[in-house]
């Protein structure tokens, strides 16, 4: 015969089904926002985490930098990927190509690997095989480099490369999405630096030249004065008699006639 239930025991009853659902909602909670912090749901088996090298950049305006995309596969052999990546604010940086690298170099369709855009880049690749296993297909472990991303710096400001959380990653021997978390690159970008002024060349003093002395004026020459000692006298007229004719003649006579005495 069931033993009929009491009030007291209806309540200790409710009591321990109210605890399990308190339990039960706290264990959801906490783990959807463990999800949430990570920005994404993992899958069983999740293993790679993808990030960029470097992680932080500090450029000026006008600079060009190559950052690596690179998976760690955390013991997992990766054989594909198909992402996109994103820019924060394409004002500040843009993407100026993309180029695979390394074992996944193969262009997976319907796209042709890499898609390319001033503010997004597509890639989608995997390893090249030519074997139904996908164990012989050269897959490897540890960092592997997925591609090299080239950025130009327009601006002053901070910008992040995000990476999509609907990101596909494939390893060896996991049907399921292999990605485990994701990590942003930032890159904060400096003003180009102005150009400091020459200085301005000292004038150079022109040495003034020194004055050259003019020659002094010779002395006035004194019509009839023949002797040269500035006066026309005696000695003059005598002079001119003596070598009349030969040195001197009747017009040096007059001079010194119409000039005597002076």
């Amino acid at each position: 015969m069931a033993k009929k239930l009491t009030g007291k025991d209806l309540v200790v009853g409710g009591f321990l089904i109210l605890v399990l659902i308190l339990g039960l909602v706290a264990y959801l909670f906490n783990n959807d926002r463990s999800t949430e912090d990570r920005g994404m749901a993992t899958e069983p088996g999740a293993s790679v985490d993808l990030y960029f090298s470097p992680s932080q950049l500090t450029v000026t305006e006008g600079e060009n930098v190559v950052m690596d995309l690179i998976a760690e596969t955390n013991g997992g052999k990766i054989v594909a990927v198909d992402t996109k990546l994103t820019l924060a604010n394409p004002s500040v940086v843009s993407f100026t190509g993309a180029q695979l690298n390394g074992i996944l170099n193969q262009e997976l369709p319907p796209q042709s690997g890499i898609i390319l855009a001033s503010d997004s880049v597509e890639i989608a690749a995997s390893v090249t095989c030519n074997s139904s296993s996908t164990a012989e297909c050269g897959a490897q472990s540890g960092q592997v480099t997925i591609a090299k991303i080239s950025i130009i710096a327009l601006e002053e400001g901070l910008s992040t490369i995000g990476v999509d959380p609907d990101t596909l990653v494939a390893i060896v021997d996991n049907d399921n999405n292999a990605l485990k978390t994701l990590f942003d690159a930032e890159i904060n970008v400096l003003p180009r630096p102005s150009p400091s002024p020459s200085p301005n060349p000292s004038p150079s003093v022109s040495p003034l030249p020194s004055p050259s002395g003019s020659p002094a004026p010779s002395p006035q020459e004194i019509p009839g004065d023949f002797t040269g000692d500035n006066q026309v006298n005696l000695d003059d007229f005598n002079l001119v008699l003596s070598k009349f004719g030969t040195t001197y003649d009747i017009f040096d006579l007059n001079l010194v006639v119409s000039n005597f005495g002076n």
